[in-house]
């Protein structure tokens, strides 16, 4: 016994190793990304009281005051338009690179919160498995997203869907501690208060987070207790009013939207829903479960907790189905599309989310119904060498993980090392720059720009117009205080 806890030992140092790897060079290419597109348009505010000296107070006030001019003139989403006007380049541009950094720690402190929630307060277990399961899913969830400029490295499109998506995370660990634990009021606080915030989001989120307080709200019912999940709810729900119903949001959708129908919204979805499978699961998902399968039978054969049945089973995939779905028609209903890169990251995360517990469900319905299959594993962790060499097999899937993107070719990581030996993201950092000093320099009004020549996959979301009078040509002339900016094509 006293061989296979050091193995055991072992093997998850060498898995955090690899997936630390793994991270550094994410964090390394940061320091080359800026911003574009939106990010100037609601940071303009911001970046103006900045360089005009303005105290913490006066951002702060700028901030809310861009918050309050986007729901009155494009989209009610006031938290968003609140994060969104203190992007970090309004007050330095090296500090844009913090980005993927603020992106990557909301996933994984929401990913490790919810997992604790669940060992802890739902399995009733006490353990510091948490954290490593956790940690594995973020990196997971990190290394293969479909888009990973739009998720990590666009401030705009990034802190609007992804950051939201982990406060959820965290709204959903706080409901289950508040479930399963006598006076957890405070949890219950925070959550109602989280919720507002989340409604202030984008909408696939926020939509999302209502319909997930419903269901704690249904079992609260069912239960006869726990009455209080009823604040979250209520607290979303008029979030979510002020955000559909401010005069900005209409104006959006009269520029935007589409006329499309309820029921063709609802089959559309379920159909997206149900062909996600073959975009999302890869072979990387398959091992990542095999990496988990053993931390999952072990907290679920240490908890003292009976909830697993052949209904239960069925709730989940019912669950899953009728969440994804949702979050699908939100921008499919509005606009007729199944949602921007951004959208399609949230949605991705929240599939592997749901995916993982459901799959953790199923072991431990597994666990309970078929014993013969629970000898068997206690056999392999009985046996030194044969745990050994599990092991190694799992630091080898981690490693594989490491390299291989899921949907994509190339893991985030991987991607990150080519585009940075490869000199591309040095070269979008340097001609960046060199707009830079134009825009900056006081003796010209019109600037002209020449088109990128270096377009990092990781980096690079939009360029601009050809023509100065046309987005987002516009907004950056505005933000730098020119006349006019044009660019030259190559």
């Amino acid at each position: 016994m006293i061989q296979q806890d050091k193995c055991k030992k072992i093997s998850k140092i060498f898995m955090m190793i690899i997936i630390i790897c793994s991270i550094l060079p994410i964090i390394a290419i940061s320091y080359y990304n800026h911003p574009s597109a939106d990010d100037y348009g609601y940071s303009k505010n911001v970046h103006v009281i900045y360089e005009n000296n303005g105290t913490v107070a006066d951002i702060i006030k700028g901030a809310y005051d861009t918050s309050m001019e986007y729901m009155q003139k494009w989209q009610g989403l006031y938290s968003a338009a609140f994060l969104l006007a203190l992007q970090p380049a309004a007050f330095h541009e090296r500090l844009y690179a913090i980005t993927s950094v603020i992106i990557m720690m909301i996933l994984t402190i929401g990913i490790i919160t919810l997992m604790n929630s669940i060992i802890h307060n739902g399995l009733r277990v006490k353990s510091k498995e948490g954290y490593f399961i956790g940690f594995i899913i973020s990196f997971y969830m990190i290394q293969c997203m479909p888009d990973r400029v739009e998720g990590l490295f666009w401030y705009n499109g990034a802190m609007n869907y992804l950051f939201f998506f982990g406060l959820v995370l965290i709204h959903i660990s706080l409901l289950i501690r508040y479930w399963n634990k006598d006076k957890a009021y405070f949890s219950i606080l925070l959550s109602t208060l989280l919720c507002f915030l989340i409604s202030g989001g984008n909408h696939v989120t926020s939509f999302a987070c209502i319909l997930i307080n419903i269901c704690f709200l249904f079992f609260a019912l069912i239960k006869k207790k726990k009455y209080m999940v009823l604040l979250p709810a209520i607290s979303g729900i008029i979030g979510f009013i002020i955000m559909c119903t401010a005069p900005g949001t209409a104006i959006r959708a009269a520029k935007d939207g589409a006329d499309v129908s309820l029921l063709k919204t609802i089959f559309s979805c379920g159909y997206q829903t149900l062909i996600s499978d073959k975009s999302f699961i890869s072979v990387s998902i398959i091992l990542l479960l095999a990496v988990l399968t053993p931390y999952f039978a072990q907290m679920i054969k240490m908890s003292q907790v009976d909830i697993f049945n052949i209904w239960g089973m069925i709730g989940c995939l019912v669950f899953d189905f009728t969440l994804i779905s949702a979050m699908y028609c939100v921008p499919y209903y509005a606009m007729g599309v199944f949602g921007e890169g951004r959208v399609l990251d949230t949605i991705y995360c929240a599939y592997i989310v749901l995916l993982l517990l459901t799959y953790w469900y199923f072991v431990g319905f597994v666990l309970k119904y078929m014993p013969g299959i629970v000898s068997e594993a206690d056999k392999i962790n009985s046996n030194s060498m044969k745990y050994a060499i599990y092991s190694i097999v799992c630091i080898l899937f981690i490693g594989y993980i490491s390299i291989t993107g899921g949907v994509n070719k190339y893991s985030t990581g991987a991607e990150a090392v080519m585009e940075i030996a490869d000199g591309s993201a040095k070269r979008y950092d340097a001609e960046y720059m060199e707009r830079v000093e134009l825009y900056e320099d006081a003796l010209i009004d019109n600037v002209v720009v020449d088109e990128y020549t270096a377009k990092p996959e990781l980096l690079f979301f939009a360029d601009m117009n050809e023509e100065p009078e046309k987005w987002p040509n516009t907004i950056i002339a505005r933000y730098y205080n020119k006349n006019g900016i044009g660019m030259r094509k190559k």
